[in-house]
């Protein structure tokens, strides 16, 4: 994730916020959206929640069965996710 640093003007205004809060720049115009690290993390949590304890287990089984998970099948599912994460930012 790119990260841009924020100057202590727009950090006090951001601070505090429960929702959502568009940025634009001198002439209106939307470059983005801050979404606080609270609001960020329910969303989160709706969209990919917690395993239960079934599926991890259907999934532990399933890796033992197939004889588990090569180190470069695992670099590339966590690439493709980054991927997917990223185009969706």
């Amino acid at each position: 994730m790119n990260r841009i640093v924020a100057d202590a003007d727009l950090v006090a205004r951001l601070r505090g916020t429960t929702k959502s809060v568009e940025i634009a720049d001198e002439s209106g115009n939307v470059i983005g959206t801050f979404v606080p690290n609270e609001a960020y993390e329910r969303i989160m949590s709706f969209l990919l929640p917690e395993p239960t304890k079934e599926e991890l287990a259907e999934a532990r089984a399933e890796m033992l069965a197939g004889g588990g998970v090569r180190a470069e099948e695992l670099r590339a599912r966590l690439a493709e996710i980054r991927r997917r994460r990223e185009a969706r930012q």
